[in-house]
């Protein structure tokens, strides 16, 4: 079974990515009522899958909200069944920072992958996929400095996927991905990343969790202001 990988955030040359074919892709004619949720515009076909994205979705703004973080434009969240050209075939899902726009594979598609984080996929899990996303456009408006790294702006959406999940799915997820915890992030590097964005994810939250609650504003404030995660 092939290695899921959600999209990138930023060019990547190393990786391949060709987000200039993006400014062509048209959106699908038809779309299922919209996600009554402020400065989302969804375009999806699927009722169901809707409801999914919009659950998830949701979820995520509620965490970040907690942390003192909102949307501060709209983002176009657009659900397919192929990502746009450019796209890897690995790929779930993609944000742009550069339009503020999310491409989401169907969940017909997305289960097509077989599994995600060694975990089969359910509507669950593609609900955590819609979290990840709209975590990266969610905090990409919060970056005090140009340029964040990789691995910055992965973190702060691995720990919003897991935060949002449901605890009996994601302790599922943490015990196929097994690691230990430790307080210095410098093991959350771009190489650890790049070897395995899946773990990234899982040790991610796991740092996160390790920290005290009043500890995570101030280290989630770090990674945006670049003291943190750098290059």
């Amino acid at each position: 079974m092939k290695q899921l990988r959600l999209g990138r955030v930023r060019r990547l040359a190393c990786l391949g990515a060709s987000w200039v074919l993006f400014a062509f892709w048209a959106p699908a004619a038809n779309s299922a009522p919209a996600c009554e949720l402020e400065k989302i515009q969804l375009i999806v076909a699927d009722e169901r899958d809707a409801a999914d994205v919009c659950l998830g979705a949701a979820k995520a703004l509620a965490f970040f909200a907690g942390h003192g973080l909102n949307l501060h434009e709209t983002v176009k969240l657009e659900v397919m069944k192929k990502l746009p050209k450019g796209i890897s075939s690995s790929a779930a899902g993609v944000y742009l920072a550069e339009s503020n726009q999310i491409y989401m594979l169907s969940y017909g598609a997305f289960r097509k992958f077989g599994n995600w984080f060694n975990t089969p996929i359910s509507r669950e899990v593609y609900q955590s996929l819609a979290a990840h996303e709209l975590a990266h456009a969610i905090t990409n408006a919060h970056f005090r400095f140009t340029q964040p790294s990789v691995h910055a702006r992965e973190y702060l959406a691995y720990v919003g996927l897991f935060a949002t999940m449901a605890p009996a799915l994601r302790e599922r997820i943490l015990k196929a991905l097994p690691g230990q915890t430790y307080e210095d992030d410098s093991r959350l590097s771009l190489m650890v990343y790049l070897m395995d964005p899946m773990f990234f994810g899982a040790q991610s939250y796991r740092h996160y969790l390790n920290l005290k609650q009043d500890q995570r504003d101030a280290y989630i404030s770090a990674v945006l202001a670049g003291r943190t995660l750098t290059d």
